[in-house]
């Protein structure tokens, strides 16, 4: 089996490459970002917003399983949207024009997309409408809805809802990367003793960077086509989206 990691520099796409690569499944890993930090062996460089580009690596790995784990969240809206959905639109338009492959595609979405979640209803329901407040949660929402509609024309998509990860390489952009970040120039003497910190009343259902990959690695497995697995707890719970969509 072959296996595909999309953005395999970024927060997810590290752990899972690192997961797979330390317990010697049996099976081929790779992995492409638009530019890479090391020459490690099946790694390539591969802009996706380039279809000549994305055709030679579809041709050349032949993936069974493709975790499409690039794009992330940068604060510019126009680059947000390009980078989640126009770059998933691309990858999925190469895929259901490519021949002689067909792989099961994994699109990370987010507990962002449910808005704000009253607290009766945490965890959130699988049934609940999603009601995105932010731009992010928006983007994500959509680009969900995108892999589901590419499923009912044919392609093997699965989509996953991720709630809140934190752990190693965890965004400063984030309060827990903040955090992080801020304390260690604390201790190498480059700030000032001191957090400032906003609001703190507010609560998360958090998942351990290193305890959730073990479970997401196995995901292709876990859902059918057309269907959104819901990570929280820890714990991977399969709803079908086609009624909310």
């Amino acid at each position: 089996m072959n296996i595909l990691i999309t953005g395999v520099n970024g927060f997810i796409g590290t752990a899972l490459w690192n997961y797979f690569k330390a317990h010697k499944f049996p099976l081929k890993v790779f992995g492409i970002d638009i530019r890479l930090r090391s020459s490690t062996p099946h790694l390539s460089a591969c802009d996706l917003s380039n279809p000549r580009q994305l055709r030679k690596i579809l041709d050349r790995v032949k993936p069974n399983v493709i975790f499409h784990l690039a794009g992330g969240r940068p604060a510019d809206e126009n680059i947000l949207w390009q980078v989640n959905f126009i770059l998933t639109k691309r990858l999925l338009d190469v895929i259901g024009e490519f021949k002689g492959i067909s792989p099961c595609i994994v699109i990370p979405g987010s507990a962002a997309e449910y808005g704000r979640v009253t607290s009766p209803q945490k965890p959130a329901p699988e049934s609940l409408q999603p009601e995105p407040l932010g731009w992010y949660g928006f983007v994500k929402y959509m680009q969900t809805s995108l892999g589901l509609m590419y499923a009912h024309k044919g392609l093997n998509v699965r989509n996953a809802r991720i709630f809140n990860i934190c752990g190693y390489g965890t965004l400063s952009s984030l309060a827990l990367g903040n955090f992080a970040e801020k304390s260690v120039r604390i201790e190498r003497g480059k700030e000032l003793p001191v957090l400032k910190v906003g609001q703190l009343s507010g609560r998360r259902i958090l998942l351990i960077l290193r305890m959730f990959v073990p479970r997401f690695g196995p995901l292709p497995a876990k859902a059918n086509k057309g269907k959104c697995i819901m990570c929280v707890l820890g714990n991977l719970r399969a709803c079908a989206f086609c009624s909310v969509i």
